[in-house]
């Protein structure tokens, strides 16, 4: 950029980059890499409460380096401050919300199921895939029955323009560059449409909706409800 970016310019850049790389996490590990190689983590990707945590942390981060104010007691008042403002509930009640959508009666409905041992595939029965442009968390039905008020969901746009100091407007994604050559275990031409061994952050959206098709195949076959949808 042929000028001086300010300093939430550069942070919001810093941001949108952090967010695109926990998307490729989720990305990845539907096709099962893992640290410990016996262990696979397909059972994680694209949870329910992944992408709205994670773009969340980095909302928390950004405000944290512009506050330029010592970074540990900074974030911990910028998370007590975005969780108090999304109304957030006591261990027990959110405990009670687990049990609720793990749901044993009508199983073809639940979010998760504690019957099956960890790691395994089936653990997480839904997948919440919305990553771009915004996020909006899923909301736990019958929300009245626990105790909770009844709010709307709140929403987190990911960063997308930044305006210069000098007025310009300027697309976040094209002022840098993520190149990954993943491994073998990783089908790059499905997940960029196209002849090549390299994905970048600009595959991302479409790289998402293969895996979204590749993941409800999966879960149907095995007698599943489609995991990207709730009742």
């Amino acid at each position: 950029v042929d000028e001086k970016l300010s300093k939430e310019n550069i942070v919001t850049i810093a941001q949108r980059i952090a967010y695109d790389t926990t998307v490729w996490h989720e990305i990845l590990t539907w096709y099962s890499p893992s640290v410990v190689p016996i262990f696979s983590e397909k059972h994680s990707s694209f949870a329910p409460e992944d992408n709205f945590s994670n773009l969340l942390g980095t909302y928390i981060a950004r405000d944290t380096l512009l506050s330029q104010r010592p970074f540990n007691s900074a974030a911990h008042e910028f998370t007590i401050k975005y969780l108090t403002e999304y109304a957030t509930q006591s261990r027990e009640k959110t405990f009670e919300a687990f049990d609720w959508v793990e749901n044993d009666l009508f199983p073809e409905s639940s979010w998760w199921s504690r019957r099956v041992k960890m790691p395994n595939w089936w653990a997480v029965t839904k997948r919440h895939l919305d990553a771009y442009p915004t996020v909006t968390p899923w909301q736990v039905g019958g929300r009245e029955y626990l105790g909770c008020e009844v709010q709307k969901a709140p929403t987190l746009v990911v960063p997308e323009y930044i305006t210069t100091p000098s007025g310009r407007q300027l697309k976040i994604a094209e002022l840098y560059k993520l190149e990954i050559a993943p491994n073998k275990k990783v089908p790059v031409t499905t997940l960029t449409g196209r002849e090549d061994s390299v994905i970048t952050h600009h595959d991302f959206p479409y790289a998402i909706e293969q895996v979204k098709a590749s993941m409800i195949e999966e879960f149907l076959q095995n007698g599943f409800s489609d995991p990207t949808v709730i009742d």
